[in-house]
This record gives C-alpha cells, structure tokens and sequence, in this order.
C-alpha cells in the first residue's frame, strides 16, 4: 500500500518540477515556449497533440478523485466536527 502510495507521489513531484522548471522558463523568455502552446494545452489535459477525445483527462480527475475519498475514508473516524466532515463528503 505504501509503496503504491509512494509511487502516485513520486510521478506528481516530478510532474510538478518539470511544470515549474517551464514556467520559470516562460517567465524569463515567453516567445521561446509560445511555440510550443499547442503541447503544453495537451498536456494540461493528459492528452496527445491534437487529440480531442477526454477520457484521459478524465481518468486523470478520476485518479484524483479516488485519491481524495481514500483519503476522506482514512480520516473519517478521526474526524471531530462533524460540519468539515460533511464538507469533504459533498463538496
């Protein structure tokens, strides 16, 4: 279980590294990386360029998701206002 965990958290550091290492690369030259907006738009939604199907976005949301109500299962019982808890159950 850990490890799974683990892995998950691995792969979205370093999604997230590359994604900032390009934004501070855009910041410092915004028409060197202009050229490649058509990417960086497919990648935002986990999609090959010119793509127009959503279902790996979708399953994208749908790893999240399931990530959050993992979560909201795991801290449930540990939970004391009852109020918070119903927010991360419908909201």
């Amino acid at each position: 279980m850990v490890e799974a965990l683990e892995f998950i958290e691995a792969n979205a550091r370093l999604i997230r590294l590359e994604a900032v290492k390009l934004m501070e690369f855009y910041q410092n030259n915004p028409q060197a990386l202009r050229v490649l907006l058509p990417e960086v738009k497919a990648l935002a939604v986990a999609l090959p360029v010119g793509q127009t199907d959503l279902r790996k976005q979708e399953e994208l949301n749908a790893l999240r998701d399931r990530l959050y109500r993992l979560h909201v299962r795991v801290k449930k019982p540990l939970e004391d206002n009852s109020a918070e808890a119903l927010r991360r159950e419908f909201f």
